[in-house]
């Protein structure tokens, strides 16, 4: 049903995270996104190695490839351990990758719906998981309104000055996209 061996924990994270009430079938869309965004980050592989870039506090780790950074914006009791520790921690504890993604899940749901609606933007399936995959892959930047293209355009979605987006718009929305609704398919 979602990524290899995480079903259940999966499930528990969704429903401990919850969702955007205003937002249909919200369990089911966060559950699909969630297992795009696994397959599209690591392959769905559990202790998935933290990505080698130039700042380790950025590269993704684990399942999800969250990054320490963000692992410690999303957990207050991340604060005081060093980067070796909670990349360990991302890499090493499934579940808690998991209970972290679903909560970024929601948080971007709850973003992307909103800034769809503010731009005048259909609010359709696809659109919120399009909007959910760019705010995962770019940052809130990635889903604010565009600066080059005029009202009604997100940034990501803007094809003049992209601003560093154009991989989010052209690889990675539409292979979360793709995974996304791989996963809906199976259901």
């Amino acid at each position: 049903r979602n990524a290899r061996g995480v079903g259940s924990a999966l499930d528990a994270a969704i429903a401990a995270a919850g969702g955007n009430p205003a937002v249909p079938n919200s369990s089911d869309l966060i559950n699909n996104y969630i297992t795009g965004i696994l397959a599209a980050e690591s392959g769905g592989r559990p202790n998935a190695p933290c990505e080698s870039i130039a700042n380790p506090w950025a590269g993704g780790c684990g399942i999800g490839q969250i990054s320490p950074n963000t692992a410690k914006g999303l957990d207050p009791s991340l604060q005081g351990l060093g980067l070796y520790e909670i990349q360990q921690k991302l890499i090493n504890d499934t579940n808690y990758n998991l209970a972290l993604n679903a909560q970024l899940a929601t948080m971007a749901q709850t973003k992307a719906y909103n800034a769809l609606t503010n731009a005048g933007l259909p609010t359709d399936e696809a659109s919120v998981v399009g909007a959910m995959a760019a705010y995962y892959n770019g940052g809130a930047g990635a889903i604010a309104p565009s600066r080059d293209c005029g009202s009604g355009t997100l940034a990501y979605q803007c094809d003049i000055n992209a601003g560093g987006y154009a991989a989010t718009k052209n690889k990675y929305v539409p292979t979360v996209l793709n995974y996304y609704n791989a996963a809906k398919a199976r259901k």
